[in-house]
């Protein structure tokens, strides 16, 4: 990891809530997510079932309105079946801008489950069992490969307790994602085979990686170059 070098000059970084983003600055992620995920996957993974995975209908611009609510509240992906049964809480998003263009984003959230909504609520008031939950990672393809992505995680990280596990979940469509997260500390704690993704009956194993916060917040602050990057962050949560 030390081999990594951050290059972000001229990169601004802002965090702050999924829900005080306007509709265009919400077009502006839909449009990214979904050249980022056209760009990462299998080569014969078909275009239109990678568009599926991040809800993009070019001919339908108000699917960019539910990608939006699901990530203003995730509890509405998770009511309407989209994700797994948890309670989800406290929303960031970190955005990275090169002058006024977006060229990348995260989205991270505290998230708990278990067999009542008594018991997931309880655990978000026990940081050991509250999970800080990372969804959405994307960078544009022209901006790739200067530790970006890394910075954007380190943010949100950030903005989570030290003794929080934290969680990423990929699927082995995304050729990189596994060797990044594990760059990081992320280990693979498990796989769901047969899992329904990017659209139609499509089926494939959904990889889950864990860590603690803290220990990943303190590798990536090892790199070269963070400090710069951390320098160039505006919170507004």
């Amino acid at each position: 990891m030390a081999e990594l070098q951050i290059r972000t000059e001229n990169i601004d970084f802002l965090v702050g809530r999924p829900e005080k983003l306007s509709m265009g600055e919400w077009q502006d992620v839909h449009q990214l997510h979904r050249d980022a995920v056209v760009a990462a996957v299998t080569p014969d993974l078909e275009v239109w079932r990678a568009e599926a995975h991040v809800d993009w209908d070019a001919e339908n611009p108000h699917n960019t309105e539910r990608y939006a609510e699901f990530r203003k509240n995730p509890n509405h992906a998770v009511a309407r079946g989209f994700l797994r049964p948890q309670l989800v809480k406290d929303g960031i998003i970190v955005r990275a801008l090169d002058g006024d263009e977006l060229v990348g984003f995260a989205t991270n959230y505290n998230a708990t489950s278990g067999r009542s909504l008594v018991a997931t609520t309880a655990k978000m008031f026990w940081p050991a069992r509250r999970w800080a939950w990372t969804w959405d990672t994307a960078v544009r393809p022209d901006h790739q490969g200067r530790g970006i992505a890394h910075v954007l995680g380190l943010q949100a990280l950030c903005r989570r307790e030290a003794e929080q596990p934290t969680s990423a979940y990929t699927y082995p469509e995304f050729r990189e994602a596994g060797a990044i997260l594990e760059g990081v500390g992320f280990m693979l704690q498990d796989s769901t085979p047969d899992e329904k993704a990017f659209g139609g009956s499509y089926r494939t194993e959904l990889a889950r990686y864990t860590a603690n916060t803290g220990q990943v917040r303190e590798g990536l602050l090892t790199l070269t170059g963070i400090e710069n990057a951390r320098n160039h962050t505006r919170i507004t949560v």
